[in-house]
């Protein structure tokens, strides 16, 4: 599909958009919700969301639905909260990880 390296990162930068992460200085009602945000774009490993950045947020969906509605991530608008929740998941999702290979 792609034959260069530049092609691909053409091809991210074509399919991403610039995200600002969630700050305290702006009211709540206008700020993403951290229960479903990516973890690159809040901890700023990137400025960008991409598609993977979508598939993070459309998981803690699927996981909130089957879950009763309850997310896995509830931070409740604290980026603390939001932080070691996050570390939470990462490390049960390595874990599960290596016991299933």
């Amino acid at each position: 599909m792609f034959r260069t390296s530049e092609e691909v990162v053409l091809h991210i930068l074509q399919s991403s958009y610039l995200a600002s992460p969630w700050t305290p200085k702006h009211s709540k009602m206008v700020q993403p919700d951290l229960d479903y945000m990516a973890a690159d774009v809040q901890l700023r490993a990137t400025k960008y969301t991409t598609p993977d950045c979508d598939m993070y947020s459309l998981g803690l969906l699927i996981c909130t639905i089957y879950n009763n509605g309850k997310s896995l991530i509830q931070a409740g608008h604290n980026i603390t909260s939001y932080t070691k929740q996050v570390e939470q998941v990462t490390y049960c999702s390595l874990l599960l990880y290596f016991v299933m290979h």
